[in-house]
């Protein structure tokens, strides 16, 4: 298990972003956030770093980063400490303690430490591991707070890949989050005629979005404006995300008739 690690390689990462719907525009947090944010998860070749626990067999780094409704642009790296093989012959190793530091681009880190598992891991590594927010840097000093990590990880064939998934309490006294979505406009259904023998059209429309600290924020649909659309009845869903990664969705239809 510990020579796997030594060999993996660094995994393209992306965080599962939690959509917010645009009609649920609501209060900023004051001094707390609720975190709920899953990270994809990758290994990442590297020696172990000379700060590690000295009852440490093995190590492996996790590397990855995406976006964390509240806060923004998440970066993550962090070593998973290994004690083995365990007692008795069984597969697997223990996991020690960890430090993580989770960068947010812009405006500073969160310093965090997980506990320890006392039971033997097999080769799934699926497990919970309580975590406590120790401070932070930027806009987060002194910041507190914790909750439980649930790292569910698998075997693939460039190393352990799999998803960190945060759940818990941030707290930083005086700092309001951002919590609120961007406000999509231009969400009207459209209907359009064409000739008889046609069969699609080329249709335009304008969808904005503003948000209240960012001021005009980008927003995509799909299908885009300016596409062919059939005749009948098309869907066309939009989104806007914010720099605190609170994300806006709407849809609105595009109905293209033939004229009789």
């Amino acid at each position: 298990m510990r020579l796997s690690f030594a060999r993996a390689v660094v995994v393209a990462v992306a965080l599962a972003v939690i959509a917010v719907s645009n009609a649920s525009s609501g209060p900023r947090d004051t001094g707390s956030l609720a975190l709920n944010g899953a990270l994809a998860m990758a290994q990442a070749d590297g020696p172990c770093p000379p700060d590690a626990p000295p009852d440490a067999d093995s190590c492996a780094a996790r590397v990855g980063e995406g976006l964390v409704p509240g806060l923004g642009h998440v970066s993550a790296r962090y070593e998973f400490y290994y004690q083995g093989p365990c007692a008795g012959g069984g597969s697997g190793d223990r996991v020690l303690e960890t430090t993580v530091v989770l960068t947010v681009a812009g405006k500073g880190d969160l310093h965090l430490a997980l506990a320890r598992i006392a039971d033997c891991l097999p080769t799934a590594l699926v497990f919970q591991r309580p975590f406590t927010v120790t401070g932070g840097t930027g806009m987060y000093q002194g910041a507190s707070g914790g909750g439980v990590v649930d790292n569910h990880y698998h075997f693939t064939s460039t190393g352990w890949a799999g998803t960190d998934t945060w759940t818990g309490t941030l707290n930083v006294s005086g700092l309001s989050f951002d919590v609120a979505p961007p406000t999509l406009s231009g969400l009207s259904n459209k209907t359009v005629r064409v000739r008889r023998t046609a069969k699609h059209v080329r249709v335009r429309f304008v969808v904005t979005a503003r948000d209240e600290l960012d001021g005009p924020v980008q927003a995509s649909c799909k299908p885009k404006s300016g596409r062919l659309f059939k005749v009948g009845r098309t869907v066309v869903t939009c989104s806007a995300t914010d720099t605190s990664a609170n994300t806006a969705t709407g849809r609105f239809k595009i109905v293209v008739k033939r004229r009789r």
